[in-house]
């Protein structure tokens, strides 16, 4: 099992307490900037890039032991020996499975609206969608987002999938995140990452968004059976991405931990 030197931003102050946030699904730190700065009156942030994403090393594999590993490795180099962790999605489920294993290094765990189990397969469709463009006949952003929208047809939805296409030195567009190996992943994605023993006995705060279906009332007991002591919010009027929905909330809930 090898693991890759992440990429990461830095912000905040060095003598706050640190704090690692990892994104979702074909994010990148990229998409946490705004908030990161609004935390780091708080916190010394630090946003990593998961592997495939971002501007960190592209893998043929996504594993979660594989991606754990990465964040424990570029901790370590930062001589970071606890931290707080947050992970939103994807991030999460990287996030819980750390907690788990290295419980030691753990302030304060805070997952965003994902819980540790198996998930329908989603995203096929997106996926396909990404596959499908040719990048060879497009001359500009414009014309992705026009091909995009006869399957994908929430426009947020599709500048979020299109923040991953950049431009290529000689002014052609590629994908930035490793398309290849999160298209042969996805299943692998979904499934739970927990053993039915894992625990992690710190605090640990789960916010749930209010309209999103990533957390239902059924998974309640799940997350106590790994998390015993962890508390749950639900948030109001905000759904899968409760830090850009509802940001207030989100850095009022992380204070309220320190």
């Amino acid at each position: 099992m090898a693991s890759v030197s992440l990429h990461f931003e830095a912000l905040g102050k060095s003598g706050n307490p640190p704090l690692i946030i990892l994104h979702g699904l074909l994010g990148s730190s990229r998409n946490w900037l705004s908030v990161g700065k609004m935390l780091a009156e708080y916190f010394d942030v630090f946003l990593l890039d998961l592997r495939n994403h971002g501007s960190s090393p592209h893998t043929n594999t996504m594993d979660y032991d594989e991606m754990v590993e990465d964040v424990l490795n570029w901790a370590n180099k930062k001589n970071l020996d606890t931290f707080y962790l947050l992970g939103h999605s994807l991030g999460g489920k990287v996030a819980m499975t750390f907690a788990c294993r290295y419980p030691e290094r753990i302030r304060a765990l805070i997952i965003e609206d994902i819980v540790p189990k198996e998930y329908v397969l989603r995203y096929a469709n997106e996926f396909q969608a990404m596959n499908d463009l040719s990048l060879k006949d497009i001359k500009n952003r414009t014309d992705a987002d026009k091909i995009l929208e006869t399957k994908i047809p929430d426009w947020t939805w599709r500048q979020f999938l299109l923040t991953n296409l950049k431009h290529t030195p000689d002014k052609h567009f590629h994908w930035q995140i490793n398309l290849d190996t999160l298209t042969k992943s996805l299943p692998q994605i979904m499934q739970n990452p927990l053993k039915s023993t894992d625990r992690y006995l710190g605090p640990t705060l789960f916010l749930r968004g209010e309209t999103s279906d990533f957390i239902i009332d059924e998974d309640y007991k799940t997350i106590y059976q790994h998390f015993p002591n962890a508390s749950i919010i639900s948030i109001p009027h905000t759904g899968h991405n409760i830090h850009v929905e509802n940001t207030p909330r989100l850095i009022e809930a992380l204070k309220k931990l320190l």
